[in-house]
């Protein structure tokens, strides 16, 4: 199952912005999210134990070769 950034233990919402439209992460610093109706990161990492479903994906999106 895949999470979103927001529910991501290692996410921080940008606080200079009332509504945070976007977001750091603590794990994989300077990543960028940009919090939309998808979830993708402008920096993904690439990392298999990342926590948050929604980096992986980003990262490694899915072809259907497996």
């Amino acid at each position: 199952m895949l999470r979103s950034c927001m529910s991501c233990a290692f996410f921080k919402k940008d606080k200079t912005l009332p509504d945070a439209k976007s977001g750091f992460c603590h794990r994989y610093p300077p990543t960028v999210f940009l919090i939309g109706d998808d979830f993708r990161t402008l920096f993904p990492p690439v990392r298999d134990e990342f926590t948050c479903g929604e980096h992986k994906s980003a990262a490694k999106p899915k072809s259907g070769s497996r």
